[in-house]
């Protein structure tokens, strides 16, 4: 696995201003939670959109992680080609209302406004393709979709891969959690048998590499490769919770140039 990690990234008084900052957007409609006990203001919601609108910190960040320096910077750590990967915005210009409006349990959206879900998805999918997939274009395009997360006892997990459409991945962490708690550190895997199902994956294949614990500032970059497999060990006896960015230089059009065997898709439905 091809993995960097930079301490300082962020100074401390920057992510305790993240941090601050974000607190009253937690409880917004189109908030994201799964995993036990996590929340995400996702980089294409309304909420997150008006939370850099307000906040000169993450404004600042924001137009950073979403740039082609940011990109650059990323492979220059992993010691990686660029691959002609351009960054585009697309998910993140928030065209699609609609869709982020309605993030909530599918039976309370009225039947007509689940049907304009379903459409405009469908649309904005067919506007991607058209307007990335040109075959003609040798450029790979690449968008930075990420989000400010929260994390608590009882979120975990599970050894995995993410999407084949993402080519790095980062994490930045934004406080120090307890060295005496359980849990909460990112653990990187290498794999030592054989997989045969990618969405359940047997533990006894896996070896570990390494544990990070997250720790104020600190960035962790992970080449996402056939190998990149890491998962989060349920937190447990936590006195405060684990305020990371997560994120991803998604692929627009073309198949990310670092996996050989595609098999686990986006979930764009998220965006």
């Amino acid at each position: 696995m091809n993995y960097k990690i930079i301490e300082n990234f962020l100074s401390k008084e920057k992510c305790i201003n993240l941090i601050s900052f974000a607190d009253e957007f937690l409880n917004n409609s189109d908030v994201v939670k799964y995993h036990g006990n996590r929340s995400d203001i996702i980089s294409s919601h309304k909420s997150f959109n008006t939370m850099i609108e307000k906040s000169n910190d993450w404004k600042e960040l924001d137009d950073y992680l979403q740039s082609q320096d940011f990109f650059d910077f990323a492979c220059k750590n992993l010691e990686i080609e660029n691959k002609n990967v351009e960054i585009k915005k697309f998910y993140n210009l928030c065209e699609y209302e609609a869709i982020n409006r309605n993030r909530k349990n599918i039976s309370l959206i009225p039947d007509n406004e689940l049907i304009k879900v379903f459409l405009l998805r469908k649309w904005r999918n067919i506007k991607r393709w058209l307007k990335f997939n040109n075959i003609t274009n040798k450029k790979n395009y690449a968008e930075t979709l990420y989000a400010f997360a929260r994390a608590g006892n009882g979120y975990k997990q599970n050894i995995h891969r993410d999407s084949d459409e993402r080519l790095i991945i980062f994490l930045i962490y934004l406080n120090d959690i307890s060295r005496d708690s359980i849990g909460g550190n990112l653990d990187l895997y290498k794999k030592i048998g054989v997989i045969n199902n990618t969405e359940s994956l047997n533990q006894n294949s896996f070896e570990k590499i390494t544990s990070i614990n997250p720790s104020v500032g600190k960035i962790v970059f992970i080449q996402n490769g056939d190998s990149a497999y890491h998962g989060v060990e349920i937190m447990r006896d936590h006195k405060i919770s684990r305020n990371f960015i997560y994120g991803a230089f998604t692929v627009l059009g073309k198949k990310n140039p670092y996996i050989l065997k595609h098999e686990i898709p986006i979930e764009r439905y998220l965006y």
